[in-house]
Order: C-alpha cells, then structure tokens, then sequence
C-alpha cells in the first residue's frame, strides 16, 4: 500500500521525524539514509510538492554535469530553471548555487586570461563591468574569494573545490536551521543530501585515483596489472 499525500503542515512532521540526520560537517564519511529509502520517505509528499522537488533536482543534475557548463547552456538552463519555478525559498536556492558557480568560473577564466563570462546572475554584469578590479570589486561581501582565487592561482584544485563546497554546505546549512518541520525543511534536506553525495563520490574518485598513482610508483612498469 503507498503511503498517504502530505495534506496539511502536521504531516510535514511525520515525513521529517522519518529522516536522519544529516552531519553537521559534509566531510564526515556516509550518507545517512540512501537514495531509494530517501525516495521512499518523499512519496509522503503531495504532487505539487513533488513537481517544486522535481524542478530543483533537474538544476542539481544540470549543474553535474560539465559538458553543459558553456557559456550559452548556462544562461539557457539557469533563466529556463529560474522562470520555471515559482517557490521562493527553490529560487533562492537555485539564484544562490548558480552565482557561486558564475564567480567561480570567473575567477578561473581570468585566471587563464580567457575572455569575460556571460552576464548571467545577480552578479553577472557586475562581474563584467569590474573585471580587472581584484576580486570583482566583490571581496567584502564575498570574504572567501580571495581564499579561493589564491587556490586557483596556485593550482590547488582540491583546495578550491573544497572551499567552494565548504561555501555551499554551510549556506544551506544555515538555510536549514530556521526550518525544521515544513516544506523547506524538506527541500533543503535533500539539496544538503545531494551536497554530501557529490563530495562522498568524488572524495572516493580521489581516493582510487590516488592509490592508481602510488601503485605506478611503486611498481613501475607493472603497476598496469592492477588497473
């Protein structure tokens, strides 16, 4: 038997109270609860609450993915995204994720002396007007810029991944400690799951990539056996 439609606030409370906890700290290791029993947990929700959790989840898949990351697909997916979703608290979170995203690949085409982004985002034609300025003119609002142009500047790509996830974990984190048993609390339960999914996947990547190499230290010519 499927489980009954969310229809009222209170039955926010069950479907919450059913789900663990997330970690405070997105590099402490495993999900607490799997994709099919979070999916399981999410068919308490009504249709409409469903199709809002279905929006946000197809900018979370695009963002994924890099081979959409050109300048065009981007303007393209993010006002699609944007126009198409009408709760507030999913806009926030999309706008939010999508303007890091812009002043990260900002940070890197001019680290590369590429050509300026597209104006897309809050902050897009700023970031265009203020090209030289260092940091966009943006660094006291946006105090980890400077951290993470440093990171790239040097190269350190772990770093900077690290600290652009550390910027999204801990805004959505805060988001999440003024919801406790409503929608939004919902929505940023799995945005937060999904964060920690990515980091656990690639740390394990990282993890396997790293012993590939040590391995070919190691044994040389040999080292091919064991790939």
């Amino acid at each position: 038997m499927s489980q009954p439609r969310l229809r009222n606030r209170s039955e926010y409370f069950t479907l919450i109270a059913s789900l663990p906890p997330l970690p405070l700290d997105f590099e402490q290791a495993g999900l607490p609860i799997n994709r099919p029993r979070l999916e399981s947990r999410l068919d308490m929700l009504s249709d409409r609450d469903r199709e809002i959790i279905a929006r946000l989840e197809r900018f979370l898949r695009w963002e994924r993915r890099p081979d959409q990351h050109t300048d065009r697909a981007a303007i393209a997916a993010y006002e699609g995204i944007v126009a198409d979703i009408e709760y507030p608290l999913a806009r926030e979170i999309v706008t939010t994720l999508m303007d890091i995203r812009i002043i990260v690949a900002a940070l890197r085409r001019r680290r590369h002396e590429l050509a300026s982004i597209e104006p897309v985002g809050s902050w897009g034609r700023h970031i265009v007007r203020n090209w030289q300025r260092t940091n966009f003119g943006l660094g006291v609002r946006f105090p980890w810029l400077e951290p993470l142009r440093l990171a790239l500047v040097e190269n350190k790509v772990m770093e900077a991944h690290h600290l652009v996830t550390s910027i999204i974990w801990d805004y959505l984190r805060k988001l999440a400690d003024r919801h406790y048993f409503d929608f939004e609390a919902v929505m940023l339960y799995l945005v937060r799951w999904d964060v920690l999914s990515n980091w656990i996947k690639q740390d394990r990547d990282r993890g396997r990539e790293r012993f590939k190499q040590l391995t070919r230290e190691v044994m040389g010519g040999y080292a091919e056996l064991f790939d």
